[in-house]
């Protein structure tokens, strides 16, 4: 019977730690920015005892000016000494006719610092200070398409200055000198807000998404072969 007990035991307690990391902000349903429609989803991971990373997307799926390109994202951390480590992004490049052109998987040009306060910085169009992009007025986050010649008279198809965009999916890596723990995220990261365009300070504010501790299926799957075990061990018992 101890070997029934021993493998209930493990399964609840792969169960209690088999949990969803990631912790969501996402610009309001209808979000308006400088007249256009706008919204950016931005995924918080804690990754490791100091490290995080944020996944940065643009929701409006065929957008219609630079307006509504991804930019910006702005954000309090609870924690100290924040450095960005690296990024990855997918480049694409849109031609006048509107026809999406992808490139490599690759390091993004945006640039990260601190504003103060525990107030820091991640973008493209930066407008501070201190805190500076290499690719501007480029890798704006653009959404899926599809495109066409006509949208924003340019603005987005044969634009040669925004060209490459960067996919909805890319990802900045960061390091702290704090210990961050994977059931803290709502608590590490606030007031997020986003940025769209190509000036700065055109923002709109993020609300939580999701929770950090939603169960995973495996979560579930594990959970439930505990209970079948501890069934078998009551009824061994019996």
């Amino acid at each position: 019977m101890k070997r029934y007990l021993v493998a209930a035991s493990a399964l609840l307690l792969a169960s209690v730690t088999a949990q969803a990391n990631p912790f969501s902000y996402s610009t309001s349903s209808g979000a308006i920015v400088n007249g256009v429609n706008v919204g950016g989803t931005a995924d918080f991971d804690i990754t490791g005892a100091h490290t995080f990373s944020i996944t940065l997307s643009n929701t409006i799926p065929s957008i219609t000016t630079a307006g509504q390109l991804l930019t910006d994202l702005q954000f309090n951390f609870g924690g100290m000494n924040v450095t960005m480590t690296g990024s990855l992004g997918q480049q694409e490049s849109i031609d006048q006719n509107g026809n999406v052109t992808l490139g490599a998987d690759t390091s993004t040009g945006w640039g990260f610092g601190s504003l103060g306060g525990g107030t820091y910085l991640l973008c493209v169009i930066c407008g501070h200070t201190g805190v500076t992009a290499t690719v501007a007025p480029s890798e704006g986050v653009i959404g899926a398409g599809p495109f066409s010649s006509s949208q924003g008279s340019g603005s987005i198809s044969g634009n040669g200055a925004h060209n490459p965009f960067l996919e909805s999916g890319a990802t900045f890596y960061f390091e702290t000198t704090s210990t961050l723990s994977t059931t803290s995220t709502t608590s590490a990261f606030s007031n997020v807000n986003f940025s769209f365009g190509t000036t700065y300070g055109n923002d709109a504010p993020g609300t939580p998404k999701g929770s950090s501790n939603v169960p995973e299926p495996v979560t579930m799957i594990l959970t439930g072969g505990g209970l079948i075990a501890l069934s078998l061990v009551k009824r061994f018992r019996r």
